[in-house]
């Protein structure tokens, strides 16, 4: 039940500030990248091996507990399991590092852009080393137990991957470079990561100095805050033309229903956004995903996502964008005018018809997705239905979801 409990203790309630504003938003369990933005379509080794020519795929055998010592293992592990990584000995000359880029809380295949044309080759290149994309335990393909019940999550923590990360570096003979010793004890290695891999990549060089001859930690999570406003500050005040006072404006109103008395308004209010069915903080999780999409935004157009940008777009119109909101009108207009903006009426209006046709294309794109195809939409974007699944198959948000509410 630790899951399960945890869920519903964290999958409350946070609070997104607008200026003086608030919307219910459950922590974030799941906000990461522009993973978060949809529900991306798999593709297969192959295919990325395709796509990057100088990059294979290899496994790396790592113990399941290193820790035998320590009860909260029990019962311990004497088997091994095959840790993903992703290889580029392309730019390596003798005397070269490793440079490892951790993939921390994803599928470590969505951190091949930056094996690529990232920040790795621009150090492989620069130090004649060679590049790779260590994978984190529980996600992607590496997975060292059967299936994700609560029993078998107890593997799962930093400081078995932390020392998955070490054992590594300590033993790896690298495909093609076989007669030459790279472990950490004849090269130096430097880890980078960012976010919790950035933490992580801090945590590897304190923990395993002897190891990890430097670390850069990108971004890296400083601390836990459960009602992290500030987080979107810089969408607030950055994001391009009017998006940010429009979001405050558009956040007051939403908060005006939420935060009421009248329990039937406030679902007839969810319906108009095509999401009746959620929790209302999964619901405020949900319409706030095109502001989150100022993390996503990429100096290198491989990875730069226009998310931000198109949302901003949209809710600033002041052309009415979506026919299908036309029958909405009075009903909007009223909702308006009681959060206080009669003043503004006409205007604020229609762009928050447009945020509710944005929102609804979006909910519509993502039940088509084969993630979410032939689920409800409570299925689909709870963050209470994550513990349903034990499989593999419930990916990394289950894991995420643990290691959030565990460590």
């Amino acid at each position: 039940m630790v899951l399960l409990n945890c869920v519903a203790k964290y999958g409350a309630v946070g609070v997104m500030a607008a200026g003086r504003a608030a919307a219910l938003v459950p922590i974030n369990l799941a906000w990461h990248s522009k993973n978060l933005h949809d529900h991306e379509e798999r593709v297969s080794v192959k295919q990325l091996e395709d796509k990057y020519p100088n990059i294979k795929a290899y496994n790396f055998s790592v113990p399941i507990d290193h820790f035998h010592n320590e009860s909260r293992y029990e019962p311990h592990s004497s088997d091994s399991f095959p840790l993903r990584y992703w290889l580029d000995t392309s730019n390596y000359k003798p005397g070269g590092p490793v440079i490892v880029l951790h993939s921390g809380e994803f599928d470590s295949d969505g951190r091949l852009p930056y094996l690529q044309h990232g920040i790795v080759p621009i150090l492989t290149k620069a130090t004649g080393g060679v590049g790779l994309v260590m994978e984190h335990r529980y996600y992607g393909t590496s997975f060292p137990v059967p299936d994700l019940t609560n029993e078998n999550l107890r593997f799962l923590t930093t400081e078995q991957a932390l020392a998955d990360t070490a054992y590594f570096a300590q033993h790896i003979e690298f495909p093609g470079l076989e007669h030459l010793d790279l472990t950490a004890s004849a090269a130096p290695w430097i880890i980078y990561g960012g976010s919790y891999a950035g933490a992580f990549a801090a945590f590897t060089r304190k923990l395993y100095p002897d190891v990890y001859w430097g670390a850069i930690s990108s971004s890296g999570v400083t601390a836990a805050v459960e009602d992290l406003w500030q987080y979107y500050e810089a969408a607030r005040q950055y994001a391009p033309g009017d998006c940010g006072p429009t979001t405050q404006k558009l956040t007051h109103v939403v908060d005006s229903v939420l935060f009421s008395d009248d329990r039937t308004n406030v679902r007839k209010f969810k319906k108009l956004f095509g999401l009746g069915d959620l929790d209302d903080d999964d619901f405020a999780t949900t319409i706030s995903r095109g502001l989150s999409g100022l993390q996503s935004t990429n100096w290198d157009p491989e990875e730069d996502v226009s998310s931000l940008g198109i949302y901003c777009a949209v809710i600033t119109s002041n052309a009415q964008l979506f026919a299908s909101t036309t029958h909405l009108i009075p009903a909007v207009q009223n909702l308006v005018a009681q959060a206080g903006f009669e003043s503004q009426t006409e205007v604020l209006s229609v762009r928050m018809l447009n945020y509710i046709g944005y929102v609804r294309d979006y909910v519509k794109r993502n039940l088509k997705s084969s993630s979410c195809k032939g689920k409800s939409v409570r299925e689909c974007f709870s963050s209470k239905y994550i513990s349903t699944d034990s499989s593999h198959e419930a990916g990394w948000l289950r894991s995420w979801s643990y290691q959030v509410c565990t460590q």
